[in-house]
């Protein structure tokens, strides 16, 4: 159509929808991360608890279907495997008990490296592969390799680390010093930031909102027994703090929400689950059974909690029980959630992925022995957990995601989606979702294994977003990019209006008015041919009728058409062209009671219409705008 105007429309950034991504041979594309420029993690699973808020949320999509093992690796002697986390360049690094921190090829499991150091508690990838982690003793330090330190950072005491660090998505390290004070250090050289007067024994956590939460669990020293506080991350400042419990709290958990509410699990004599809100107002506390996992949440607000019951909780964000899981064995770490919301809980020696719904079992996998750290996903959909001494990677058969989705759309609201797919995948088709405005997806439509196009007739004003994924026997795949459009509201003084003619039929239609006709439109050449005089009067067009030059102008708005009898050819604002260049016998031809008829499609879309085909209506639709 020579004038209708497209649009093409790209997200950048989280504003309407996800970041868009690159071509991979994944199921999820490989990218240097969600987060901001200047932040400091770019991996798929950066630290324990996978963020700084500790949500214990990926960004990817796990297997939501039957997995397979696709490596493991055994670790030597009597070490115990303490956490997982994935480096900037995918590979799995596994820290033990012993201080030890080996890496392993994320493609196949083979053993790549070891830091040459000991390497205690919780380690972090920072965004240019450099590890932050404690020595058990006095020390944090950052290794920018195996072998070479970035810097070291050494508290003055006789007491060793109790808590593991954690980095905002700036620059800043905070971890509580062997005399229980919070610390603040530089991400990029080591150097002290600040130190508070706020004394905690639990490591921290990050909110959105760039705040640092802490607990002092008990009274030791300086410390206050049960207390959460909230710490200004520029200076230490303390901005609020509030009591929980007279009583020791024991290994309590922080996560944090989106919303920057505080969630903490409790495992004192006295254990509960409480919600705290940004402002430091204690939301609700729920009492429950046996130690605790720290808390999971997800993107909806759920809070899911483990114990050592058998039990896996889920809690909507108001401390409403949605429902719980009963495992057949005591769950001891936390849950993992999929960017699906899929939730993968560990009980004993087998996982389970469960439907966030209602809890139900998608899957499971008997790993033969306890599963000691928590499942973590990489940027492939790959689950990776863990045994005391044993590493393994699991995968769905499930296809690869498609990717590269884009979205153009035109004057009257038609849009196209167009994608990539990898082809060495056996994807059986793909599966469309919209999303109008707030509301949640929903699938519009599929397509089969090589339609990688799919297009959506004259929808209506607003914001929308779409995203695509694959199928076959193994599953579905994760979802592509996904990308918005805003499709405006028409101009007061523009209006869409629809003609409808019927092979066959005299009845036509100017929107949902009928009128009659004393000839029927006709197919000649395997092309529809409309009685012009109709057509016109259902455009709001003028025709000029030259008996002598046997000759047909049709003038619209700025738009001139001129066709003539038996002749192939036509002209459009006076510049010549072939009606239809694929078919040169199509020629505007006269049928009785004398009616010129016209090729339709060629008319109306050099006076800037939209033609639709329905064929099992054997329908001709023409929209356009006044």
């Amino acid at each position: 159509m020579n004038k209708i105007k497209v649009f093409k429309w790209f997200v950048v950034g989280a504003l309407l929808c996800a970041l868009a991504a690159s071509p991979a041979v994944t199921q999820a594309a490989e990218e240097e991360g969600s987060l901001s420029a200047k932040s400091q993690l770019t991996s798929a699973w950066p630290m324990s608890g996978h963020d700084p808020q500790h949500s214990s949320r990926s960004e990817y999509r796990g297997p939501n279907s039957a997995v397979k093992i696709k490596w493991e690796a055994q670790q030597g002697g009597f070490t115990a495997i303490t956490s997982l986390i994935i480096g900037t360049n995918q590979d799995i690094y596994v820290a033990d008990s012993y201080g030890n921190l080996k890496v392993f090829d994320y493609a196949d499991g083979s053993y790549q490296k070891q830091y040459n150091s000991s390497l205690k508690e919780k380690p972090i990838i920072l965004n240019k592969g450099t590890v932050v982690a404690t020595d058990g003793k006095q020390t944090v330090l950052a290794m920018q390799n195996t072998d070479l330190y970035d810097w070291r950072y050494t508290f003055d005491s006789n007491q060793s680390l109790k808590t593991s660090p954690v980095i905002n998505e700036g620059q800043s390290v905070f971890i509580h010093a062997p005399d229980r004070r919070l610390h603040a250090i530089s991400a990029v050289t080591g150097g002290k930031l600040w130190e508070s007067d706020i004394y905690g024994d639990t490591t921290p956590a990050v909110g959105k909102n760039g705040v640092i939460y802490t607990l002092s669990t008990a009274s030791i020293g300086h410390s206050e027994v049960g207390y959460l506080y909230a710490v200004a991350p520029d200076n230490g400042r303390l901005e609020w703090k509030v009591h929980l419990s007279d009583i020791n709290m024991g290994l309590s958990a922080i996560a944090i929400s989106d919303d920057n509410t505080i969630y903490i699990s409790s495992n004192g004599q006295d254990k509960r689950l409480y919600a705290i809100d940004p402002e430091g107002q204690r939301k609700w506390q729920v009492p429950m059974e046996g130690s605790l996992t720290a808390p999971a949440i997800a993107k909806n607000g759920t809070i899911y909690v483990g114990s050592e019951k058998g039990l896996l909780y889920a809690f909507d964000n108001n401390g409403r029980k949605k429902w719980q899981f009963e495992a057949n064995a005591p769950i001891n770490v936390a849950p993992t959630i999929g960017a699906d919301g899929t939730v993968y809980a560990c009980a004993g020696n087998t996982i389970f992925a469960l439907n966030p719904q209602k809890g139900d079992v998608l899957w499971q996998f008997n790993a033969q022995d306890n599963i000691v750290t928590q499942p973590i996903i990489d940027s492939k959909g790959n689950l990776y957990l863990a045994t005391s001494n044993r590493v393994t990677a699991l995968y769905s058969e499930a296809p690869y995601a498609p990717y590269d989705l884009t979205v153009v759309s035109d004057r009257f609201n038609n849009v196209t989606l167009t994608w990539q797919h990898e082809s060495s995948h056996k994807e059986d088709g793909f599966i469309i979702e919209q999303k109008v405005g707030n509301q949640e997806y929903t699938q519009i439509g599929e397509t089969v294994r090589k339609g990688t196009t799919y297009e959506i007739s004259s929808i209506p004003s607003g914001n929308y977003c779409f995203r695509v994924k694959a199928y076959n026997k193994g599953g579905d795949s994760q979802y592509s990019n996904e990308v918005a459009i805003d499709l405006t509201s028409k101009p007061d003084n523009e209006e869409v209006r629809t003609a409808r003619f019927y092979l066959g039929r005299t009845t036509y239609y100017k929107d949902s008015s009928a009128y009659m006709m004393d000839v029927a439109p006709i197919i000649i050449e395997e092309r529809t041919f409309l009685p012009i005089r109709y057509v016109a009067e259902a455009l709001d067009a003028e025709v000029e009728w030259l008996e002598e030059e046997k000759q047909v102008n049709i003038s619209r708005d700025n738009l001139n058409v001129s066709l003539w009898i038996d002749k192939p050819w036509a002209t459009v604002n006076g510049e010549a062209d072939f009606i239809d260049p694929q078919n040169q016998k199509v020629s505007p031809t006269l049928v009785p009671p004398g009616r010129t008829m016209l090729p339709i499609r060629f008319i109306a879309e050099s006076l800037d219409c939209q033609v639709e085909w329905d064929e099992h209506a054997r329908e001709v639709k023409i929209v356009h705008v006044n």
